[in-house]
């Protein structure tokens, strides 16, 4: 859906609620997400005002409903940590501190948020008075910031991915923080085709891990991708950090410097990957493709997406090896297909990529 100013509208833009912390003293934001996780998605928003309003809408509530104020002044925080930069936002929402949350997205309906004397620190700088020691959300975190800038305005977007105790590297309430295009500039990592400004990323850390990252710009130009700041293994133990960038087929260290790159206006989900190894990810092309293909299922279509090669064909299978959908010449990094019938069985996906490699998963559908 498009708003009358050209704005994307998506099924969570009437998900956003404002409140505020009702107490004379500060509340603990993991306490508060811990308790209302199973009605408000698992961050919260809370507003800077870092910088100066523009002056690009000379009315902004009438006729374009445009603002003036820039997005990026919103810091995002869960139990990965805050988008800002280690130095950020420290967890703790302040007396009379209004801040965003986003109840999840379902069928229309009402609920309340829970605040309780629970979530309150005698001091601001008690984090731990009303934690358990052995918390999985006082685990130390090993994370790390990244920077979306703008070459000729310096604009900066930032991103975090967190590698932290009790996170999967699947969808995590209280660990990833859903994002949007809304703002200019967007930049964001991506969990199937679903992009978050925060991603927290399951332990024992493998430099094998990869991750796909996206950003969406509103001109075109240069750009760049750098480090803001490091945590944990990343900043003790000098594990090294490169981008991939699909588009060129570069893999630059960005542990040495930024990437510079152009970018087209718009969005873009596929051209950049986050990764930890300069060389081939794996031995064979059949590895390094089972590590960038990801096949999942939306509602009742099957999906695909190939970060580095070309989809060749996609054939589907049941679990007595009979086969449920074919399809040749699909020559695309993404397919998707509603002709199978949804049944909540497992079904065996194999797809052979342009450049011989063949990946085989296994999906509930």
């Amino acid at each position: 859906i498009t708003s009358p100013n050209g704005a994307t509208v998506t099924a969570n833009d009437d998900n956003w609620n404002l409140i505020g912390n009702p107490y004379p003293s500060a509340i603990d934001a993991l306490d508060f997400l811990t308790a209302n996780n199973a009605i408000i998605q698992g961050s919260v928003d809370v507003w800077t005002h870092g910088t100066t309003p523009g002056t690009g809408q000379a009315q902004p509530f009438y006729g374009t409903f445009g603002s003036n104020y820039n997005a990026n002044d919103y810091i995002t925080f869960n139990a990965t940590g805050p988008n800002s930069g280690p130095t950020g936002f420290n967890g703790k929402i302040a007396a009379g501190q209004a801040f965003f949350v986003k109840m999840i997205d379902g069928a229309a309906a009402t609920g309340s948020v829970l605040f309780s004397n629970t979530m309150r620190s005698i001091a601001h700088d008690n984090s731990q008075f009303y934690k358990s020691a052995n918390s999985n959300l006082d685990a130390p975190k090993n994370r790390i910031w990244l920077d979306l800038v703008n070459a000729t305005t310096n604009e900066t977007t930032r991103t975090l991915v967190g590698y932290v105790a009790g996170a999967t590297n699947l969808t995590d309430n209280l660990y990833d923080a859903t994002t949007d295009y809304q703002s200019n500039q967007s930049f964001f990592s991506l969990i199937g085709q679903n992009i978050y400004s925060i991603q927290g990323r399951a332990l024992p850390f493998a430099n094998s891990d990869t991750i796909l990252m996206g950003f969406a710009v509103p001109t075109a130009g240069t750009y760049k991708i750098g480090i803001h700041a490091l945590d944990g293994l990343f900043a003790n133990n000098g594990q090294t950090i490169y981008l991939q960038d699909n588009l060129t087929g570069l893999v630059h260290n960005l542990s040495v410097s930024p990437f510079t790159f152009v970018a087209t206006t718009g969005a873009n989900k596929t051209r950049f990957v986050l990764r930890y190894t300069a060389g081939a990810l794996a031995n064979n092309n059949n590895d390094l493709a089972a590590n960038n293909l990801v096949i999942w299922k939306d509602k009742t279509t099957i999906k695909a997406q190939s970060v580095s090669e070309f989809i060749a064909s996609i054939a589907i299978f049941d679990v007595l090896g009979r086969n449920v959908f074919a399809q040749n010449n699909i020559n695309a990094n993404s397919f998707e297909t509603a002709n199978v019938v949804s049944q909540q069985q497992a079904l065996i996906v194999k797809v052979t990529l342009t450049n011989g490699a063949i990946v085989t998963k296994k999906i509930i559908f």
